[in-house]
């Protein structure tokens, strides 16, 4: 966090940060990324937006879980593994920068928003996820001229080898559990991506909870109630 953000403490509370202050946190995650999206030389895109601000979150900023990998709310708290306090509200993330799923995701989609990127959430099971709505039809778009696929004027060779790439790419985030967007080519800007900030920011396809909910026995018929979208929490202090 900047230096130039003074932390507001609530009286009383050691970890508490005031609205006031969450705001200007927030904003000058929000700033940072902007000033990495600016000097990007690659064209603007939704994913390397998330790139961005996995960067100054995760990379910059030291964001993380709160839980032990693989072990649930409920759990640490009766055995008192951690202060799940700790990161169950705004506030007290923004100033321990760790936090439970949730509140992760908060802090990831409050700074999206400040750069014009709306994320929504989705519950899966004893997950909490972004959703990036897809544009559009959401179809691929093969583009080419640079490392990422970027650009115009595509013969129907180079677009038959994105295609490809583009299967293998979607392919290995599904089995994977997700990828860091900025491994993912141009092409894939347009789709319905879930993000998943407890895990660094990986993007996960939908092909990835599809696969996810029928590990767990969830059935086909019911992948689409799990990965709507749903209201935010309410999570300030």
């Amino acid at each position: 966090i900047s230096e130039a953000i003074e932390p507001q403490l609530v009286d009383g509370d050691d970890e508490a940060l005031s609205s006031e202050a969450c705001d200007a946190i927030l904003d000058d995650l929000a700033g940072r990324a902007r000033q990495r999206i600016e000097r990007d030389a690659d064209a603007p895109s939704r994913l390397r937006t998330l790139a961005h601000i996995n960067r100054v979150l995760f990379d910059e900023g030291g964001f993380g879980g709160v839980l032990p990998k693989g072990r649930l709310v409920a759990d640490v708290a009766k055995d008192n593994e951690v202060d799940v306090a700790s990161g169950s509200s705004l506030s007290r993330v923004l100033h321990s920068r760790r936090g439970l799923p949730e509140l992760l995701c908060t802090v990831y989609a409050a700074v999206a928003s400040r750069l014009g990127l709306r994320l929504g959430f989705a519950t899966l099971p004893n997950s909490v996820l972004l959703r990036l709505e897809p544009e559009g039809d959401g179809d691929e778009v093969a583009t080419a001229g640079g490392d990422d696929g970027g650009g115009d004027n595509v013969d129907s060779e180079e677009q038959s080898k994105l295609r490809q790439r583009a299967k293998r790419e979607l392919a290995m985030a599904a089995a994977f559990g997700g990828v860091p967007p900025q491994d993912l080519l141009r092409t894939h800007d347009h789709r319905l991506w879930f993000v998943d900030p407890y895990n660094g920011g990986k993007v996960i396809p939908a092909e990835g909870c599809h696969a996810f909910l029928g590990r767990i026995g969830v059935e086909e018929a019911d992948y689409e109630h799990y990965m709507a979208a749903v209201s935010p929490p309410v999570v300030y202090a």
